[in-house]
């Protein structure tokens, strides 16, 4: 029930992607096994196994978990996010949030 504990069920997708990616990179900077990972940090093995299982997948299919964000040059623009497989979107500066959260939200984990 680490979920409830920490937090993590009431995240959305892409929060609790985010979440598990840092985790991911803690394990692996720390050079320990995943048992020993997941005792000391409270985790669920089978949740830390179904992350870095997806993860794997992702990275297997040529997806990247990251993308880079371009800055727009003029002053007062939206932005400019350039998705995994080349896609672009453009957010003007008066953008919505709401839909901005739901569009981001189809579109999976990053």
């Amino acid at each position: 029930m680490v979920g409830r504990a920490t937090g993590v069920g009431r995240m959305s997708r892409m929060e609790k992607a985010e979440h598990w990616r840092g985790v991911l990179e803690r394990w692996r900077a720390a050079g320990v096994s995943q048992v020993g990972f997941c005792r000391t940090n409270s985790l669920a093995l089978w949740q830390f196994r179904y992350w870095l299982g997806r993860e794997r997948r992702r990275t297997a299919d040529g997806v990247s978990g990251f993308s880079p964000v371009v800055a727009a040059t003029e002053l007062g623009s939206g932005l400019m996010l350039r998705l995994p497989g080349g896609a672009l979107l453009e957010i003007g500066r008066d953008f919505d949030g709401a839909t901005l959260r739901r569009v981001l939200g189809c579109l999976g984990p990053c």
